[in-house]
């Protein structure tokens, strides 16, 4: 695959109900996979949580609830803290923003974001924690507002606006440059068939990319931050193109963009939407969201083994929901909130790849599968 100048290597992952089995590999080598730090042996929930004693599937750890249950929220992992930011809150968008101190293992309240929103895009960028966009659904508004979190001040200052107000977006670091990609706009729900490229160095806009629908698969209704980044490569998980009652899922597949109509695919093996994308190492992990309905709640995380490519065995998830938020930090996968019929306060924890790096006493935990 040639690369374009100036233009990173994009892959379209998308839900395509494949016909054809998956194959399954075999457990990739997870020796490429960070040692954890010191800060990352989290102390697990409270005894007095009355959840902690629960069993969870497969090898996943609990830890402190969210303070308030969070849906379509920003989770984010900046200098060894988990930010939780914005989203809803029984049944109405908050700014209420939290931060996780992975030293302690305790929740704590911060500046709120200066407007109750749903659906924005959080991204750490060297050690700078951005948010862009989302969406207040009584004023039907999408915001195009961007913002930098200072921890020192506990303040969000402005920076400089998207080129198109967005929510529903993905995002993306590439060479430490954020990627918005597609999501919804002003007025009405218009879908936005573009990439743009902000430079938090400059804070400066200095890159859009127009991409070209393929057979009616892109850019598509992802929601939720379906976008990720494997060093310069671009992945994201594209549903359905239309807003008229949120059906679910038009045809879509796996892909590789290497210019605006010059994409090849690959078969998903259980396609959804209003997932979240996440990377560590060479594991690529697909987790919650929806399939054929918006109450058709993915209960499964699928890792696709990206120097393969091919899926492993779906792992299950402590419980099935769209809008959770998801974020790494240290090589461990983190997983929080989401709505299953009501938002949740959950956070957990996943073990699968590093159970024998992590010291499993600090948390509730039931390691039902021997081959995550």
């Amino acid at each position: 695959m040639r690369m374009v100048p100036l233009l990173a290597q994009v892959a379209c992952l998308a839900g395509l109900i494949s016909l054809v089995p998956p194959v399954w590999a075999d457990d990739p080598d997870t020796s490429a996979i960070p040692e954890p730090p010191a800060q990352q042996r989290t102390p697990a929930a409270s005894e007095d949580d009355p959840d902690v004693s629960s069993p969870l599937p497969g090898p996943w750890l609990r830890l402190p609830r969210l303070p308030e249950s969070k849906e379509q929220f920003g989770l984010e992992a900046c200098a060894g803290k988990i930010y939780a930011v914005a989203g809803i809150c029984s049944n109405e968008e908050t700014s209420s923003c939290f931060v996780y101190d992975t030293d302690n293992g305790q929740w704590s309240a911060i500046a709120p974001l200066p407007y109750n929103a749903q659906s924005v895009c959080l991204r750490a960028v060297k050690g700078r924690l951005f948010c862009f966009g989302g969406y207040h659904h009584r004023w039907m508004i999408k915001y195009p507002n961007v913002w930098l979190y200072d921890p020192d001040a506990d303040t969000w200052l402005p920076r400089s606006p998207m080129p198109v107000a967005r929510e529903d977006a993905g995002s993306a670091v590439i060479n430490n440059q954020v990627w918005i990609v597609g999501g919804l706009t002003n007025p009405g729900h218009q879908l936005v068939a573009q990439i743009d490229v902000y430079d938090p160095d400059l804070d400066a806009w200095v890159q859009s990319l127009t991409i070209k629908p393929h057979e009616g698969d892109w850019p598509g209704r992802a929601l939720g931050d379906f976008a990720c980044a494997v060093g310069d490569t671009l992945w994201c998980l594209a549903g359905t193109e239309t807003t008229e009652n949120y059906p679910f899922l038009q045809p879509a597949t796996l892909g590789f963009l290497a210019t605006p109509t010059d994409m090849a695919y690959l078969p998903i093996p259980d396609p959804r939407c209003y997932a979240e994308l996440e990377v560590i190492g060479d594991s690529l992990y697909v987790v919650g969201g929806c399939r054929t309905s918006t109450t058709d709640y993915a209960d499964t995380m699928l890792i696709l083994d990206l120097p393969t490519q091919m899926w492993r065995k779906p792992v299950p998830l402590p419980y099935g929901a769209r809008g959770q938020g998801v974020c790494s930090w240290g090589g461990i996968l983190y997983v929080a909130g989401g709505y299953d019929g009501q938002t949740r306060n959950d956070f957990c924890l996943w073990l699968g790849e590093t159970s024998d790096k992590y010291d499993m006493s600090l948390g509730e935990t039931q390691n039902q599968a021997e081959d995550p």
